[in-house]
């Protein structure tokens, strides 16, 4: 519904225009991946793998206007030129979103690793990511310096080990008290780094690969989560550690008090 009409206004698009067209394939992306509100168009699409609208109306474009000139021209293509082209043409579309996220402000921790795999990164036959998963590979989730950042956190300290900034790259390389899971994911992946680089290049060609980061990612992350909940729940926990109770909620629990 996005690309109807396509060739007719994709040479047209502007900066506003576009970002229409981003906000609601930045939606679709986030809920493909199981990812947070926060997570940019540029990182939820190449996560998703989802080409970004205004690239698939320009080829969209391409394409119609070369059936029009072979048309025109009573010319006919055989089978494997068809597919040589159309191969061709896809190609050219992937070079330009490389060249787009490349030049994205936002989503860089993410867009930068997926860039050095990009292609096998798309072209993989296994491998569904999962909400916790997304949590490590986007640094949005439960991390003393997002929470921190969406002020529901005092600070971005890590609370397992007392870091002064816990990321996703603490929780992955540095936090001690994750040790273990990490001793078997080491183990699982055979590397001795487990930088997002790393673990990409190896998920992406091993379903027993992706398995074991799946699993470093829930147990760790749960556990993140478990704590959080704990803190949240304490009676002196700070005003923005406390849980809150959204409008919809508050609505519901309306709804159950007889009138």
């Amino acid at each position: 519904m996005a690309l109807y009409g396509a060739p007719i206004w994709a040479g047209r698009l502007n900066s506003k225009t576009r970002a229409l067209l981003r906000r609601p394939q930045r939606v679709i992306a986030q809920r493909i991946i199981r990812g947070y509100k926060t997570i940019g168009h540029a990182a939820a699409c190449a996560l998703a793998g989802t080409i970004p609208w205004e690239l698939d109306a320009r080829l969209l474009a391409e394409r119609y206007n070369q059936r029009t000139e072979l048309r025109i021209a009573d010319e006919r293509l055989a089978p494997r030129e068809l597919e040589a082209r159309l191969d061709a043409e896809k190609k050219r579309a992937r070079d330009r979103w490389k060249s787009q996220l490349e030049d994205e402000p936002y989503g860089t921790y993410t867009v930068a690793v997926l860039l050095t795999s990009f292609d096998s990164w798309l072209d993989r036959k296994s491998g569904t990511l999962t909400y916790r998963q997304v949590q490590v590979m986007t640094g949005h989730g439960c991390f003393g310096h997002y929470l921190y950042t969406i002020r529901r956190e005092p600070s971005p300290v890590c609370h397992h080990c007392g870091y002064e900034d816990d990321t996703a790259y603490h929780t992955m390389v540095e936090c001690l008290t994750w040790a273990p899971e990490r001793w078997e994911l080491e183990m699982a992946l055979n590397v001795d780094d487990l930088s997002l680089h790393n673990i990409v290049a190896k998920i992406i060609v091993s379903e027993r690969s992706w398995a074991a980061f799946h699993n470093f990612c829930e147990k760790v992350m749960r556990k993140k989560e478990e704590a959080e909940r704990a803190r949240e729940a304490r009676a002196d926990a700070h005003p923005l550690q406390q849980r809150r109770r959204g409008v919809r909620r508050r609505q519901f629990v309306n709804a159950l008090i007889p009138q």
